[in-house]
């Protein structure tokens, strides 16, 4: 049995004897193993986020304000490379601005968004507007344009442990000097289940990105795999997430 398997096999059998409480708003992230075998961990302070460290030496340090939530990326010699400004109205994300490090210059990139109620509606990136639509707790659709852009959602019934929270899925990848937006970021972000699949439509172009899942007690997402669907060909079994380890809010007992 590969030893990764193993692994997570015994920590399910470990977890499966302590009759753990079956409520998932009762647990947060304590570690992500991603696809790249880097390892983030988590540490909190009253609650909130306080820093997320790789084993690759990068770190997240988080600092909340009144308004705001200002992430500070430094890499393996301590050098900034990256900053990350959440604003917010209450309880509402309004604004994700991020500057970045390339070359020795510095670039910036942002997403907004509008409400109708606490619903987001609007979502504006660069010069594009796109129109949102929540459905049932779920962001299962955007749209830009007159049939420019469409992507629709789907998901499952479990609940996503990570919504409201900004962490590793990131809304606008860096490459370079450029930001591309990440839609299913933001689909996780807004929602309150799992992501099922993402269908993207662009003028005759398709791509639909499937999600399956291994659950923890049926209540949390444990690993996260993707198959790549589209009208230039398929790409399956990629691994979006190898490992989640979850600890208790109120205890440190792991889960």
């Amino acid at each position: 049995m590969n030893s990764r398997l193993l692994i997570l096999f015994c920590s399910l059998l470990a977890v499966a004897a302590c009759g753990p409480d079956l409520t998932p708003q009762k647990y947060r992230v304590k570690t992500i193993l991603l696809s790249s075998y880097e390892e983030y961990s988590f540490t909190y302070n009253n609650g909130k986020i306080k820093t997320i460290t790789g084993t690759d030496l990068t770190t997240l340090a988080y600092t909340y304000y009144t308004d705001s939530t200002s992430i500070r990326h430094t890499d393996a010699n301590g050098s900034t490379y990256q900053f990350t400004q959440l604003s917010y109205s209450g309880s509402l994300l309004t604004k994700v601005k991020v500057k970045w490090k390339f070359l020795n210059t510095w670039y910036t990139d942002s997403v907004r968004f509008a409400y109708s109620g606490n619903k987001p509606t609007v979502m504006v990136n660069k010069n594009a507007i796109y129109q949102l639509t929540l459905t049932n707790g779920n962001l299962t659709n955007l749209k830009r344009g007159v049939g420019n852009v469409q992507i629709t959602n789907t998901f499952d019934a479990i609940v996503n442990p990570l919504q409201n929270v900004y962490w590793l899925d990131p809304f606008m990848r860096i490459n370079g000097f450029n930001a591309t937006l990440q839609p299913d970021a933001i689909a996780r972000y807004f929602s309150q289940n799992n992501l099922s699949s993402s269908s993207k439509s662009v003028s005759n172009i398709s791509e639909t990105t499937q999600y399956s899942y291994i659950y923890l007690h049926g209540i949390l997402p444990k690993a996260i795999n993707m198959n790549i669907l589209s009208n230039n060909g398929n790409t399956n079994n990629i691994v979006f997430v190898f490992d989640i380890q979850y600890e208790a809010k109120d205890a440190a007992s792991a889960m």
